[in-house]
């Protein structure tokens, strides 16, 4: 389904309003939101093994909290936030 003349940014952009700017694309923000947090505790974990870092319960949080604030602004409609960036300095097309 190929859209002529969009290119991958104008794609983009609709898979990204089609999926956070809708309540049907909100079901997937816990599998979401799961996988990113398993991801950080994963990193948090391998780090316990290494002679010079450490696991800090502190950063978990900070995880959750960087989770919780970008699943909000792509529900607030900033999802595509980047791509409106690089439309306003030229570096995508419109």
């Amino acid at each position: 389904m190929a859209q002529e003349g969009r290119g991958v940014a104008g794609r983009d952009a609709d898979r990204t309003r089609r999926h956070h700017g809708s309540p049907a694309g909100r079901g997937r923000d816990p599998l979401i939101a799961g996988a990113a947090l398993g991801f950080g505790i994963l990193i948090e974990g391998l780090q316990a093994l290494t002679p010079t870092r450490s696991a800090e319960f502190g950063d978990v949080l900070a995880e959750v909290v960087g989770i919780a604030v970008a699943i909000g602004l792509a529900r607030a409609g900033l999802g595509g936030w980047a791509l409106r960036v690089e439309r306003l300095l030229g570096l995508a097309p419109r």
